[in-house]
């Protein structure tokens, strides 16, 4: 009789368990009208490409050597994908184009005693970068790096460097048409 009263006591005791509602099942609290309001306030929050494809309007920084800083600015220009703007306020994005330089002087020096000398000096190009980043939380968006190739010839070596910043520019370009030629 005993072992009836256990049972029977178990059996109610797990009735009474499963009838009490746990925190997990209980509806969630109504949210408060600030909260929701500061939510509706906040923007969605876009991935990286799709910043990229809802920017209309760029303002382009310049650093470095010359080159590649008028191809890649004649580039954008050209393109047309993008108004270029000269207030970063009205800007979605900002392109800023880097090209550092070292200056690989070269001194002559001849006749006798060497008293007459050339210095011969211009600065090459190390690398072109172009990064792209978000105007408005300047989140680095898009960057891409490309090392002219070397040359002893001034004209030569700038057509190096016009080949490097083309380069970098289709890689960018390519984002927003996958089917042009890199």
């Amino acid at each position: 009789m005993r072992a009836r009263w256990a049972f029977a006591f178990v059996v109610l005791a797990l009735l009474a368990a499963l009838t009490v509602p746990c925190p997990a099942q209980q509806p969630p609290p109504e949210a408060k009208p600030e909260a929701a309001a500061s939510e509706a306030q906040r923007p969605p929050v876009l991935s990286t490409q799709a910043r990229l494809m809802a920017a209309r309007s760029i303002v382009i920084q310049h650093s470095g050597g010359s080159i590649p800083n008028d191809v890649i600015d004649q580039a954008f220009e050209g393109w047309g994908r993008f108004v270029i703007v000269y207030d970063r306020q009205k800007a979605d994005l900002i392109v800023s184009i880097e090209a550092p330089t070292v200056d690989n002087g070269v001194s002559v020096s001849g006749g006798p005693g060497g008293r007459a000398s050339r210095n011969l000096s211009s600065g090459a190009v190390t690398q072109v970068r172009l990064l792209v980043r978000d105007a408005h939380d300047g989140v680095t968006l898009w960057s891409g790096v490309e090392s002219p190739k070397g040359a002893l010839k001034s004209s030569r070596r700038e057509d190096n460097e016009v080949e490097a910043s083309l380069k970098v520019f289709r890689r960018f370009r390519a984002i927003f048409e996958p089917g042009t030629v890199q």
